[in-house]
């Protein structure tokens, strides 16, 4: 019936399109209206309303509560070591949980959680084309302006070239950044050849991770119902996955395209899944490498070191949300560093439980009765724990503890969880305890481990 329809999911697939696909970057107009606030809104409003008739029964996820304990930890630290971006925090903060709670809450069975899946599938695969397509575009000089640098709106100067130097030799404005740039569509630019989205996702280790996580799902709604149409889309995701991350010449993007199909095998073949999986290596080592890649991995265990060093020196509270550049002259470049850095062992273990509650969430999906209903539900869950595993390991070398397309999944895999205990209440995740004590521990070893191989390095 038409009064059974959940209002808020509609408003969620539309600002879900817009946070990651960002069209008013490509259509300038667009910016002119806050469609971003307007959809945040109608999806507050939606749920709300929801919930008053009857037609979204409130089950709390199971990260909820532990998500906003890290909220108002976050903004603890802000206000103990950085009371003049408190504002700041609280506002980013607040949008990031509420977008996390209205789409962890907006489904009601496992056909408005695929609806929702399917629409983070087309938003990630135009991250993929867009990519796909700028690699694939010659060369020519642009010229950066003003204090952005290059992370601003490049100036065209419509000259092709193979290399800097080309446009620098009879340019006019010395001020000005120059670069040799694929140039795709509606402006965008490659940052030192390296193919990159727009917004958030503008850094091309980023843009591959977004580029590679819609492949299982792409896969899962193929098993689900397979179909000449279902497939295509399969292959597709797959090839744009795979261009984006050699493209954009992330070693990380590269590591996640493997694991994403690492995952598959290993639950299909055991260990000697992950055998099967090597060949993967292959053309993403001699086609997706980079020059400079050394001092990159140092530079980064660097900023990682610095991360570390924060978190001895006050281990309770960290420096403060969003406080890490103010100590180091570069973010961590890894979030299980990111975290205990800025949010101290407190934050570490609170960011840790939301994250340990999504593979719990997918592994129960294994655990489901024999029968028909169950396939759909391992299906998707076998598609979201691949996805969540190759989102682990991105993250292991990107600052993404805070960005909304980690919270989007989030979000989307507890919505799947409220889907999968809806049919089978059995199956409902329950935190406590030991799992503090597992993340504790598993974090305190992470950055042991880090601490050891540095020093091993002679990084400091």
């Amino acid at each position: 019936m038409l009064c059974e329809q959940p209002m808020a999911l509609p408003a969620m697939l539309a600002l879900v399109f817009f946070i990651v696909v960002r069209p008013f970057d490509f259509f300038p107009t667009l910016a002119q209206f806050p469609f971003l606030y307007l959809f945040f809104f109608l999806g507050v409003l939606g749920l709300i309303v929801d919930l008053a008739r009857g037609a979204l029964r409130w089950t709390p996820s199971p990260a909820l509560p532990w998500a906003v304990a890290l909220v108002f930890w976050a903004l603890a630290t802000a206000l103990l070591h950085a009371r003049g971006t408190l504002w700041t925090a609280i506002v980013e903060l607040s949008i990031l949980i509420s977008v996390y709670v209205v789409i962890a809450h907006c489904v009601t069975d496992f056909q408005s959680f695929s609806r929702l899946a399917g629409l983070i599938l087309l938003c990630l695969m135009v991250v993929g084309a867009v990519c796909t397509h700028q690699g694939l575009q010659p060369r020519q000089c642009v010229a950066y302006v003003g204090a952005e640098g290059v992370e601003g709106r490049p100036i065209f100067l419509e000259r092709p070239c193979t290399e800097v130097a080309d446009c620098v030799w009879d340019s006019r404005d010395w001020d000005a950044t120059y670069g040799c740039e694929h140039v795709g569509l509606s402006g965008t630019t490659s940052i030192q050849g390296r193919v990159r989205y727009v917004g958030t996702l503008n850094d091309p280790n980023e843009s591959a991770l977004a580029a590679c996580l819609p492949i299982p799902i792409a896969i899962a709604r193929y098993q689900r119902r397979r179909g000449p149409r279902r497939l295509v889309v399969v292959v597709l995701a797959i090839i744009l996955g795979a261009a984006t991350a050699v493209l954009s010449q992330s070693r990380g993007g590269q590591l996640v395209f493997i694991t994403l199909f690492a995952v598959y095998f290993l639950k299909r073949y055991g260990l000697k899944g992950i055998l099967a999986a090597l060949p993967l290596c292959v053309p993403m080592v001699l086609f997706g490498g980079r020059e400079g890649g050394d001092s990159s991995t140092t530079a980064r265990l660097s900023c990682q070191a610095a991360g570390i060093d924060m978190f001895l020196h006050s281990p309770v509270t960290g420096v403060g949300f969003r406080q890490f550049e103010e100590y180091h002259e570069q973010t961590a470049h890894n979030s299980f560093v990111l975290v205990p850095a800025e949010l101290g062992v407190v934050g570490m273990v609170l960011w840790g439980i939301v994250f340990w509650a999504c593979i719990k969430i997918c592994l129960a999906s294994f655990k489901t009765p024999t029968g028909p209903d169950s396939e759909e539900a391992r299906i998707w869950g076998m598609a979201l724990l691949s996805s969540f595993a190759a989102m682990a390991v991105g993250i292991f070398f990107l600052s993404f503890a805070y960005e909304l397309l980690l919270w989007i999944f989030l979000g989307l895999i507890n919505a799947y969880h409220a889907a999968l205990v809806r049919k089978w209440p059995e199956c409902r995740v329950r935190l406590g305890g030991k799992d503090v004590a597992w993340v504790m521990g598993a974090g305190l070893t992470v950055l042991a481990l880090l601490f050891v191989y540095i020093r091993i390095k002679g990084v400091v």
